[in-house]
């Protein structure tokens, strides 16, 4: 990672080119894949919460790593609940996974945040195949919420939504926490993995990447729609969120099964 110092330029515009370039220098994100308006109101209130006059102040404080790692979690914060739509999670289960091979099902949950999803996700495969082994793989470039997500550690607040059966079955009280059971928290694996920078794994029965890439710009989007494609089994789904649609879906080789899935062809 580079440590030299900013040499910043005067005028903003540039001063916003010239922090992005900073931030791909230092290997943390590609701002200009992401949407330019949502990007710069987070900016905003990120140089508020930093007390920082302007974009060159804040690219000359991103040599101080904990800034950057700081303002890599800020800008990539994503809401997120367990079960979040719980009507999707059901035509999941009804659906969807009668689709899929019986058992060893490999699942990717693409920006995981704190792991929730990823969760969810294992919670519904071990109620409907107990017996069988399932891999969860739950991916982000927040390190934080990877951080939270590894623990399996969430207070009340942070599993509202979630059905009573499962905090009753799939949980552990400790306290004002609750704890993952061990045998959902074997089912999952979590790991760092930029979708715009890395390269996809292969192998995956089903893919979970919801109302992620509302952030992204078109170009990005159709990216990462490819590398999901090759990412897929062959007749794999890719699970999206509820204000996400695949307008060329064919395009990236794949074609809507019903609302919110789409089977790899």
């Amino acid at each position: 990672m580079s440590t030299k110092p900013a040499v910043l330029p005067r005028d903003p515009d540039s001063s916003y080119l010239f922090l992005c370039r900073r931030l791909r220098e230092l290997g943390a994100m590609d701002l200009a894949a992401y949407k330019s308006p949502q990007v710069q109101r987070r900016l905003v209130s990120f140089l508020e919460k930093r007390r920082l006059p302007n974009l060159a102040a804040l690219a000359r404080a991103l040599d101080d790593p904990g800034c950057l790692e700081d303002l890599k979690v800020f800008l990539t914060i994503n809401v997120t609940e367990f079960f979040r739509n719980y009507e999707r999670f059901v035509e999941l289960d009804e659906h969807v996974l009668p689709q899929l091979p019986a058992g060893n099902l490999r699942v990717w949950s693409a920006g995981c945040s704190n792991g929730a999803e990823a969760y969810s996700l294992a919670m519904l495969l071990h109620k409907g195949r107990p017996a069988v082994e399932h891999h969860i793989w739950g991916t982000d470039i927040n390190g934080p919420g990877l951080a939270k997500a590894e623990t399996g550690l969430y207070t009340l607040p942070e599993l509202k939504g979630l059905p009573r059966e499962y905090l009753q079955t799939c949980f552990l009280a400790e306290g004002q926490f609750h704890r993952v059971h061990p045998e959902i928290r074997r089912m999952v694996r979590f790991a760092h993995h930029d979708l715009l920078r890395h390269t996809f794994p292969a192998g995956y029965h089903l893919i979970a990447c919801r109302n992620v890439m509302i952030y992204f710009t078109e170009e990005a989007r159709a990216k990462i729609y490819r590398g999901f494609r090759k990412a897929l089994e062959p007749e794999g789904f890719l699970f999206v969120g509820g204000t996400e649609t695949l307008l060329n879906s064919p395009d990236f080789g794949l074609v809507q099964y019903r609302p919110f899935f789409y089977r790899a062809v």
